[in-house]
């Protein structure tokens, strides 16, 4: 992932990428210009991170000042040492599959009232209809009645 929208960081990004007249072209001159011609910018900028590593590709733009990043597989977030240890991946109980399973922790982490898993979801749609429909919308049971019938939950 490549952020390179405002000017000046533009201009580094072409400079990085040996490209310095990209950055006075007028069909990428400012933000507004290169909005228009987007897929010819985003070709020209893949064409030149095609023929590298994303590692060579993230030091030369971090080097530069560019924003970039790797955007992740599920396999990588879910090993992410710094993801676990923040809590952002973590481990719940899915009775649909009936094991322990991983998946998003709570955001944000609160130091006085932090958050906790109940449950990776429920093992059916329209589990908690009852107690959302009955209980904190306060429908009566022949309203959840009326409400199933015409096929609304």
């Amino acid at each position: 992932m490549i952020a390179a929208n405002q000017d000046s960081v533009f201009g580094r990004l072409c400079e990085a990428m040996g490209q310095p007249e990209l950055a006075r072209d007028e069909r990428f001159l400012d933000h507004v210009a290169r909005g228009r011609n987007q897929d010819e910018l985003d070709r020209l900028i893949a064409d030149w991170a095609s023929a590298r590593k994303a590692e060579d590709i993230i030091s030369v733009l971090n080097a530069a000042g560019v924003i970039s990043g790797p955007i992740n597989t599920v396999a990588e977030v879910v090993e992410d040492p710094q993801l676990r240890a923040r809590g952002m991946i973590a481990e719940h109980y899915d009775e649909r599959i009936n094991r322990i399973v991983l998946g998003p922790g709570v955001v944000p982490v609160l130091s006085e009232t932090p958050g906790s898993i109940r449950s990776a979801g429920p093992a059916y749609p329209g589990q908690h209809n009852d107690d959302v429909y009955g209980g904190l919308l306060r429908k009566s049971k022949i309203e959840l009645e009326a409400l199933r019938q015409e096929g609304v939950i």
